[in-house]
């Protein structure tokens, strides 16, 4: 089974996230901080697919980025954002871009956008 790490601080959008990728049958894993995510990503378990705010709690999810790339760089990251950091969306998607990650998702989203980047992700 699929397992899918989500990195998401707003526990409402981290639930909505969850039943979402829950209805296609992944296995689901959740961190609602920097350091949870830290955690999970250093512990034995291996993801699939990072589906990840690019802001948590006011700080951005470069260095996480750059942890995934060396311990799980066969895993496809997906970035979430609504803006509202210290640097534009734009920019955002391309650290994204840069960093490797598979595609870019901006807040508001609809569930048919994160079941097609579950789904794009899977079949890579």
């Amino acid at each position: 089974m699929p397992s899918v790490l989500i990195v998401e601080d707003d526990l409402n959008v981290l639930e909505t996230f969850r039943k979402i990728i829950l209805t296609l049958g992944h296995e689901v894993t959740t961190a609602a901080s920097l350091d949870l995510a830290r955690e999970a990503i250093l512990s034995d378990a291996e993801f699939d697919i990072i589906l990840a705010d690019f802001w948590l709690h006011g700080a951005s999810i470069v260095p996480l980025l750059d942890l995934i790339s060396k311990e799980t760089p066969s895993a496809s990251v997906i970035i979430v954002s609504g803006g509202g950091g210290e640097i534009s969306l734009e920019m955002t998607k391309a650290i994204g871009e840069i960093s490797g990650a598979i595609r870019f998702i901006q807040k508001p989203f609809r569930r048919a956008e994160i079941e097609s980047a579950i789904q794009s992700a899977m079949s890579r």
